[in-house]
């Protein structure tokens, strides 16, 4: 898959229709690892030949040596008993980092020099890094980095011959360290390979007017050569790790998204888990608004919470909104030289603390139509993003993107069960149920609660007059207007024909008045258009009743409420009345 956009005018859709990212088959993965790991135990069966026969070749040497029939015999046992020591480390285990370490020591012995390195391709393969360094005092540079090609490493790396640089100030492809003020050298690099593969270079260091013999060079370059095929077979053993975990953690990553279904706590959980995976500080995940029109954040982790909120993107602006007009994944090594990603200005990159150039941006697809993207940025130790990180991220977000239509699809349900379709208020059922948990947290907490009932004033006349389509489009402005002048926490619900009701947290008497004030005189204000020349005017009646003062449990309450409800109508409409003694439900049950 392409990593780079169709044409080189962003703006513009490519003449081909995308191809979509490629599936990552779990199964067909873990069949080719074991197939690698087989491959292994074949190259650590024939490591194990090279180790016995070195070993052979050392107890020979000693015994010539003991014998007095090879008088030279340690000079060259020496380099053989290194290498053998290589072979061991292999053999009980050892890692990279301690293969490393020993060639760095053996190297700074054997060629008695100032500074040896290991040199080796990042993950993207077109950067090479310090693997691992020793020097003899002077200060190193452990992040120092060249392009593949660039220097005398990147020259040795990419024609895998050795380089001897008599005089590192005279050589014009020399590449010092930036930082470095130390004198000019005498460097040899030699190529790390096996079996045809460059694995990286080492290079080491002495004072210009000590150079190097061409039998120590040879005994260096020997060395190297074995030291790599150890250094490649457990490079590959630790890869093979690496996938393996990852599939590890992409199998529990998946069992936990498919066993969410809170819509919050399951954006939450693919930031956080996509920032695990790909080991990067910054993560957001976007997703389309009702409209289609934007895509905006809905969770981020490493970003300001004023970028999370003021950020929307249309499809084809951006890295974003290129994944999210294709449908296919987008890796980009450079940011600053994208023109698809883009700034308003200085104050927003600072405010972005981007500290990576590399961004990786994937689609989450449902079918063929995308949902939503999911960006990361910032990956470890300065690191450029890779197709093997695409490819992870591209897997994660399938899962993401089914699990998310999943949680939407469940929401829906639910407030499909618990709201009126008309109004979009809550049902009856929701109202009764939430009465009963707030009234045991008033209990607790000794806090007021009122319930307030509103019934719109001679509502029948508005559907005989203008017609039963006049009087849904009243009733759902008026649920609007409820929803506008209700607190976050209010409980509203439509109670019944035109009669509605609402469940006030924290609110005693004289709230509950004031807010049924408020309602009252908002819909006397409001022009309802049905349709006709002029809008409609309704007024509507209110009452209420407030625990603990009007009663102890929820029945009381809306029974109350409802009394001084009709008390209002019954006292001419268009009021508020609370709940008092002695108010009773008028003859025929209407006022």
């Amino acid at each position: 898959m392409s990593n780079e956009p169709p044409n080189d005018n962003p703006s513009q859709a490519p003449a081909a229709a995308p191809r979509l990212p490629r599936d990552v088959d779990p199964h067909l993965e873990a069949e080719r690892l074991q197939s690698i790991s087989a491959a292994r135990a074949t190259m650590y069966e024939a490591t194990g030949a090279v180790a016995q026969r070195l070993g052979d070749d050392v107890a020979a040497f000693d015994a010539a040596r003991r014998a007095g029939l090879v008088p030279e015999a340690h000079e060259e046992a020496e380099p053989l008993e290194s290498r053998l020591d290589l072979t061991r480390m292999v053999r009980r285990g050892a890692s990279t980092e301690e293969l490393r370490q020993a060639l760095l020591d053996h190297a700074m012995t054997r060629f008695e020099c100032d500074k040896a390195a290991i040199l080796e391709p990042d993950e993207s393969g077109k950067v090479l890094i310090v693997a691992g360094a020793r020097t003899a005092g002077q200060a190193l540079r452990d992040d120092f980095s060249l392009r593949i090609d660039e220097g005398v490493g990147g020259r040795v790396f990419v024609t895998g011959e050795r380089e001897v640089v008599p005089d590192t100030s005279r050589c014009d492809f020399f590449t010092s360290n930036p930082d470095s003020s130390a004198p000019p050298k005498y460097l040899v690099a030699v190529p790390l390979e096996s079996g045809g593969e460059r694995v990286g270079v080492l290079c080491v260091e002495r004072p210009v007017d000590q150079p190097a013999t061409i039998a120590e060079i040879d005994a260096l370059h020997a060395f190297a050569a074995h030291a790599a095929e150890q250094l490649r077979g457990v490079l590959v053993f630790e890869d093979l790790q690496r996938r393996v975990e990852q599939l590890s953690v992409m199998c529990r990553i998946s069992r936990e998204l498919s066993g969410s279904l809170e819509r919050d706590k399951l954006l939450a959980l693919i930031v956080s888990s996509a920032r695990g995976l790909l080991n990067c500080g910054m993560c957001s995940l976007m997703l389309f608004d009702d409209d289609k029109q934007f895509l905006r954040i809905t969770h981020a982790e490493g970003l300001p919470h004023d970028v999370v909120g003021s950020v929307r993107v249309r499809p084809g602006d951006g890295v974003s909104g290129w994944v999210a007009e294709y449908g296919e994944a987008l890796l980009v090594e450079d940011i600053e030289n994208d023109a698809r990603f883009k700034r308003r200005d200085e104050r927003v990159r600072q405010r972005r603390k981007y500290t990576t150039r590399s961004l990786l941006s994937v689609p989450l697809l449902i079918g063929t139509e995308v949902v939503g993207v999911l960006n990361v940025n910032n990956k470890a130790s300065n690191a450029v993003f890779t197709e093997r990180d695409r490819d992870n991220l591209t897997l994660l977000a399938s899962q993401a993107a089914v699990s998310v239509e999943n949680a939407r699809l469940y929401e829906t349900l639910q407030r499909l069960a618990v709201t009126d379709p008309l109004t979009k208020l809550f049902r009856r059922n929701y109202f009764e149920e939430q009465m009963d948990a707030e009234l045991g947290r008033s209990r607790r907490y000794r806090r007021h609660l009122s319930v307030l009932m509103l019934d719109i004033d001679h509502f029948k006349k508005v559907n005989d007059n203008h017609g039963h389509q006049a009087g849904d489009v009243v009733l759902q402005a008026l649920a609007g207007l409820l929803r506008r002048y209700g607190r976050k926490d209010d409980v509203i619900a439509r109670f019944g024909g035109e009669e509605f009701c609402a469940l006030l947290v924290e609110t005693d008497i004289e709230g509950a008045r004031l807010a049924g004030e408020r309602i009252r005189e908002a819909a006397a204000a409001f022009a309802f258009d049905v349709g006709r020349a002029e809008p409609l005017r309704i007024t509507v009646s209110v009452g209420f009743a407030s625990f603990p003062d009007h009663g102890r449990d929820g029945n009381e309450l809306v029974k109350r409420a409802d009394l001084a409800l009709y008390a209002a109508k019954h006292g001419g409409r268009n009021q508020v009345r609370g709940y008092e003694p002695g108010l009773e439900m008028p003859a025929g049950g209407e006022a």
